[in-house]
């Protein structure tokens, strides 16, 4: 992911008046020395030629930001103070109470400072805020409309390899840092560019696998149709998933850098390297797991669907529909929401949720309720379409059940950090008996696992 530091920025400054390089220095709360910048590029329009000073009025300390290195040198990317966007003018909370209702969010179009660039060291860096004091010198040379167009293509390519960083592939069409460098650019070192990518391994290709034809190991030609009818392991399954987040990460960086574009959808389709024919609706698009589930079906039309988890550990006939017993959820994913309920109602009678809502990082008893909340939309995206019906494969729900495995641990140390000794006698007791009762949850979950691989 990029860093985001806008919230922890002091103040800062940026220096374009020398054409290909952009120098500068930002403070960040909590460090005593400030990050220095030097970049090949130069700023859009607004900015080209001229030096950009800013204040936050409001920093904070961001402790994650201590790996940002000292000296950020790398590639510019857009460099703007005219960047526009859509800014809510109604407070917080009345914006989720019109999202609630399903209300369109009155907004008004601002100005943002948008500075991007992409470091050797960190990768893509970000700073967005259209809420700070900005000032701009006179610019001691102007940029051409061509020029900036020449910026903005480099800073587009920049941010395609970034996203190839991501999902782990590696675009023919985009070329090295050295080859999209702006106009009077000069190297400022001989590490600035970014590392390259690893090599691809010498597989089959994709078109060659889709038509069940393709080179074997020995050099003889045959039939690859078979792959398609091999279910995947845990483990290919668990790579599918690995690569799932990365690409749900790549879209989600794509999505945040052109929100406000007016051509989003095809500004993000090309940063993903999507053609038009496979670019997704992303207001129709499925939720990742739950396409997973789908590609992990056997195939059998709605009506054949009528295998239950019932069925796969007693070899009862439960046919799952109307009738189905366990309605939505599988009893698994069900006791696990029921739980985090229960937990927060019986925490909340023993006054234990007092000051969760003003200490909400703090608070180990509201740490431990979103970790079991958590682990119950984990367990549902593994189970719930078994318990319907569905006949997606063992592979596939043991390695949806080892994602579980991290909310779990989560929240069992989140029962070990709060402080018993504080607590009446009664209150001990009712919190070691929850936590059995989580332990006992995960063993069932261990137990299904060793069930589905001996199955």
């Amino acid at each position: 992911m990029a860093f985001r530091i806008e919230k922890a920025v002091v103040r800062g400054e940026l220096c374009n008046e020398d054409r290909g390089v952009v120098t500068g220095r930002i403070w960040l709360a909590g460090r005593k020395e400030p990050l220095r910048l030097n970049l090949h590029g130069n700023c859009l329009r607004d900015l080209a030629g001229s030096t950009v000073r800013f204040i936050n009025p409001r920093p904070a300390a961001d402790p994650s930001l201590s790996v940002l290195a000292p000296e950020q040198q790398g590639m510019a990317g857009e460099l703007t103070a005219s960047r526009k966007v859509r800014q809510p003018v109604v407070s917080d909370m009345e914006v989720m109470e019109l999202i609630d209702k399903e209300l369109p969010v009155p907004c008004r179009i601002a100005n943002c400072l948008y500075l991007e660039w992409y470091s050797a060291e960190n990768g893509r860096v970000v700073i967005e805020s259209a809420d700070w004091t900005v000032g701009v010198t006179l610019p001691t040379w102007h940029m051409t409309a061509d020029e900036e167009a020449e910026q903005m293509a480099a800073s587009q390519q920049h941010f395609q390899r970034f996203i190839h960083t991501i999902t782990g592939e590696v675009s023919e069409e985009t070329p090295e840092d050295d080859e999209i460098l702006p106009p009077g650019a000069i190297d400022l070192s001989p590490g600035t560019a970014s590392a390259e990518l690893p090599p691809i391994p010498d597989l089959l290709a994709p078109d060659d696998l889709l038509a069940g034809t393709g080179s074997l190991e020995d050099g003889t030609e045959g039939e690859l149709e078979f792959l398609d009818d091999i279910p995947l392991n845990e483990f290919e399954w668990e790579q599918e998933l690995r690569d799932a987040d990365r690409r749900a990460e790549a879209y989600q960086e794509a999505f945040e850098k052109y929100r406000d574009h007016p051509e989003r959808e095809k500004m993000i389709a090309t940063a993903l390297g999507w053609h038009e024919e496979d670019e997704p609706d992303p207001e129709i698009e499925p939720p990742m797991e739950a396409r997973l589930m789908e590609e992990a079906l056997s195939g059998l039309e709605p009506g054949e669907r009528e295998a239950s988890w019932s069925q796969e550990l007693d070899d009862d006939e439960v046919e799952l529909g109307e009738e189905d017993p366990f309605g939505s959820h599988h009893p698994l994913s069900q006791r696990a929401m029921d739980f985090a309920l229960a937990l927060q109602r019986e925490a909340e009678e023993r006054g234990l949720m007092a000051d969760s809502t003003e200490n909400r990082d703090q608070s180990p008893v509201l740490s431990l309720i979103l970790h079991i909340i958590t682990l119950g939309g984990k367990l549902a995206g593994a189970l719930d379409g078994w318990a319907q019906g569905l006949d997606p494969e063992p592979g596939f729900i043991i390695a949806m059940l080892k994602r579980a495995q991290v909310p779990l641990n989560e929240a069992l140390h989140a029962f070990d950090c709060i402080d018993a000794a504080a607590l009446n006698a009664e209150t001990r007791h009712w919190l070691q008996t929850r936590k059995r009762d989580l332990f006992e949850l995960r063993r069932e979950i261990i137990d299904l696992m060793h069930h589905l691989r001996s199955s």
